[in-house]
């Protein structure tokens, strides 16, 4: 596959400062020709070609299954039907029209939830911030139905999380959970965040920190998050959204975490990376640094240069060319980009195999020594309503999940064999 008539490989691209070095394996020798397609659909709306990206003996099912499991149907669906539209057959553009105006579709009931809640939260005087999703739409792609989007995050501080809670069940919104208040009050010792369902389909992610070891850390990357939001027009309303450079931080973390499985994420990280400025991505670099985010952000920067074409900035060259990030790099694309399969969501050898990956992922020794120690007593959701118990017995809960990880532990040595290492969506 080339882009603008170049040969595609996976080697450091040489620009001024250092080179990043290569990866071991060539990118062209991990993914399949349609994989490469997509990503060379993905380089356009960074580098307009000349041309389109060649599709030589392109299987247009799977190119167009990829287009939209990554996310890119919504920005880039009008240029593949301009590029490809005579080679494509009728059902296949049929799927991408229908997946797009879904996607449309989903997007304006968020957009519908997102007024309502703005304005519950500011007739509470509840400060918050939007990330992710609808406000990068807008910013990076022009429209907030440009770019699909899933749910709501929205991130409050700690002391205002019961007060926003509150905003939402009066709005129709109840906790996804399910469990009763003594297992919520277990759960919540430990998790970041909370997930609320309304009838009508919309679900909000409510973020007290990001989910980030120590959670030290997390606190003061949502403190930065909350300080510097940026009104964003949405549909009419200006909200208080993490967008631009200051975000860079949170959505590498996000990225990194489910393994950058689709490229519409990184696809944002690049576009962000492409319109600042020197100076903005340095204090990007800094914000990172407090908040035990260089690897995730490293890591972002350097997938960005790999795979998009986008220049590492200076101050971040020297550790996104490092042997660990190289091997992050590797680790990651045929799972990726590559079509490698993976175990099944929710199965032990996935759950496992995420654990794996959070601990090379983490920046720093205190970082990774902080998930050992809170992951097997980090009580989850499905822990509560594995064994239901008394409230006065709830405590035993972090004795439970020990023995259900045990038994997980046991199902997946036998369980699953992947090719090759795998990441948690």
């Amino acid at each position: 596959m080339q882009h603008r008539d170049e040969p595609r490989g996976g080697r450091g691209i040489a620009r001024a400062g250092a080179a990043v070095p290569p990866s071991s394996v060539p990118l062209d020798d991990l993914h399949p020709a349609e994989s490469g397609l997509v990503l060379a659909c993905a380089r356009s709306m960074l580098h307009r070609p000349s041309s389109p990206p060649q599709a030589n003996g392109t299987r247009w099912h799977e190119f167009v299954s990829q287009l939209i499991r990554h996310g890119l149907h919504s920005p880039l669906h009008a240029d593949v039907l301009a590029w490809y539209g005579e080679a494509l057959p009728s059902d296949e553009v049929a799927t991408l029209r229908s997946a797009v105006r879904r996607a449309a579709a989903r997007n304006l009931a968020l957009v519908a939830a997102l007024h309502e809640v703005d304005e519950a939260f500011r007739r509470a005087g509840i400060a918050y911030a939007v990330l992710k999703g609808l406000p990068l739409a807008q910013s990076l792609y022009g429209s907030v139905t440009a770019r699909g989007c899933t749910d709501l995050d929205l991130l409050v501080a700690p002391e205002t999380f019961a007060a926003a809670r509150k905003a939402l069940e009066a709005a129709g919104f109840t906790a996804a959970w399910g469990l009763d208040p003594a297992g919520e009050r277990v759960c919540a010792r430990f998790a970041a965040d909370m997930p609320f369902w309304r009838a009508d389909g919309v679900l909000i992610e409510l973020h007290r920190r990001i989910d980030v070891n120590p959670p030290s850390a997390g606190e003061l990357c949502a403190r930065d998050i909350l300080e510097t939001t940026t009104p964003i027009g949405v549909a009419g309303v200006d909200v208080p959204a993490a967008v631009g450079p200051p975000a860079l931080p949170y959505l590498a973390w996000h990225g990194g975490n489910h393994g950058w499985i689709r490229l519409i994420w990184l696809l944002d990280v690049a576009l962000i990376m492409a319109r600042a400025t020197e100076y903005e991505l340095e204090r990007a670099w800094e914000s990172a640094s407090r908040v035990r985010g260089r690897r995730p952000l490293a890591l972002a920067w350097r997938l960005a240069e790999d795979w998009l074409d986008v220049p590492v900035p200076e101050p971040a060259r020297a550790a996104a060319g490092s042997v660990e990030i190289t091997r992050l790099v590797e680790r990651i694309t045929p799972a990726a980009i590559g079509g490698e399969r993976r175990a099944p969501v929710g199965s032990a050898a996935r759950r496992f195999a995420g654990l794996g990956w959070s601990l090379a992922l983490a920046d720093g020794t205190a970082a990774r020594a902080g998930i050992l120690a809170r992951y097997p007593i980090a009580v989850q959701p499905d822990d509560v309503r594995a064994l239901r118990l008394p409230a006065a017995f709830s405590w035993l809960y972090l004795a439970v999940r020990p023995l259900r990880l045990a038994v997980r532990a046991a199902a997946a040595r036998g369980a699953w064999r992947p090719r090759s290492a795998a990441v948690s969506a």
